[in-house]
């Protein structure tokens, strides 16, 4: 077999793409992909591609190739799918349920989609089942989803997934069995468009509904927040170096540091302090180049806002950002790191100052951690 890539010519991705409305054809998705580019008057911007249902070649990592197809077959329309640079990515991680059958479904659903709105004066019909999508959502460190926010009555939120980024099914029932066990600092839910998240009380319920899975979630009360005005005094840092006067700084004039300092500690790395820190190195390391990063920083920036870690030196419980209220955004300005540090411009809500926007660099260690240095007095061929 050929690991030669069998790539679509320019005129069956605009075909399919067109054929899709420019939408993902991935269930419950429908995210329009093309629009104008802040780049130039005439400029678009595209986050959409052609994907191929039988892999383009029997290369490393090819999923779904078939042998029997000829090169004109897989870089035929009939293999082309349009989806979302997020879903194009996200077939490939599990070929058995994403066979080529699945795929060609969709397909087709989503183009009979497509052909109905324009029977019907444009407006994209949508099965009755499917939410609409409009939040990414964590439930504790390993489930991460696309879906919606339904509903809260007092401290009961109704959430619906409409499919998962990180996790599974098995991932819920597996958070259920363990919750007790696990560390508050893990018990969570986070909403990316609220900009906030909850300690859960107990054990999330759950049902499937149509592709998708209802949760209903009894949540602890919002943890409270330090104003601003009120926050302890640290040593001034420059680029993350105590600076030569060690000046020192308190109050509103920390906000920037407190949130670049947390952001840039890789979470794990204080032995002493296990939940402290981000995972924002780990989620650079494994999603740079896609459009998954700055919505899971903005999740990661939510935990560390609304969910308190336990500190056992201190023996008490703190919001890792101590006055953020909530997130409003969290934008990443280049990927490109500068002595490994990652500009960004946020927005949150602060206690005691309200909305607050400031340009950070944020550190990105190595992920996965380099392994500590063997000592001089011990060789590897000893060990």
């Amino acid at each position: 077999m050929s690991s030669e890539r069998d790539d679509f010519p320019r005129p069956v991705k605009s075909a399919v793409a067109l054929r899709a409305g420019y939408a993902c054809s991935f269930p419950g998705c429908h995210q329009l992909t093309v629009g104008p580019s802040d780049e130039a008057p005439d400029a678009v911007a595209c986050i959409g591609e052609a994907a191929h249902i039988s892999a383009a070649s029997s290369g490393p990592g090819a999923r779904r190739y078939d042998p029997a197809m000829s090169a004109e077959e897989r870089k035929s329309i009939a293999n082309a799918i349009w989806l979302c640079a997020n879903h194009a990515r996200y077939i490939d991680r599990d070929e058995a349920s994403y066979t080529t059958e699945v795929i060609r479904g969709w397909k087709r659903d989503h183009e009979g989609r497509i052909k109905a709105a324009l029977a019907s004066g444009g407006l994209l019909v949508t099965d009755q089942d499917e939410s609409v999508i409009s939040d990414m959502i964590s439930l504790g460190p390993d489930i991460i989803a696309v879906g919606s926010l339904q509903g809260m009555q007092a401290s009961k939120w109704s959430v619906h997934i409409s499919h998962f980024v990180t996790g599974s099914i098995n991932s819920l029932v597996s958070f259920g069995e363990s919750f007790d066990s696990r560390s508050p600092g893990d018990r969570y839910l986070l909403l990316d468009s609220f900009g906030d998240g909850r300690v859960l009380a107990i054990a999330p319920s759950w049902a499937r509904r149509g592709t998708g899975v209802d949760l209903a979630i009894d949540v602890l009360p919002r943890f409270t927040r330090t104003a601003a005005q009120d926050l302890g005094t640290d040593l001034r840092l420059d680029n993350g170096d105590i600076t030569p006067a060690g000046d020192l700084i308190s109050g509103v004039a920390r906000v920037p540091q407190l949130v670049e300092t947390v952001l840039g500690t890789r979470r794990g790395e204080s032995a002493s302090a296990p939940e402290f820190g981000s995972r924002l190195s780990e989620y650079y390391a494994l999603y740079s180049g896609t459009p998954w990063l700055e919505r899971l920083v903005k999740l990661e920036i939510v935990r560390m806002a609304a969910i308190p870690s336990f500190d056992p030196m201190l023996q008490m419980e703190y919001t890792q950002l101590q006055c953020v209220d909530r997130v409003l955004s969290a934008q990443i300005l280049s990927e490109d790191l500068t002595n490994r540090r990652l500009p960004m411009h946020i927005a949150l809500e602060v206690a005691g100052l309200g909305r607050w926007e400031h340009d950070i660099k944020v550190y990105v260690s190595e992920y996965p951690p380099a392994p500590p240095p063997i000592p001089p007095s011990i060789s590897a061929v000893g060990l």
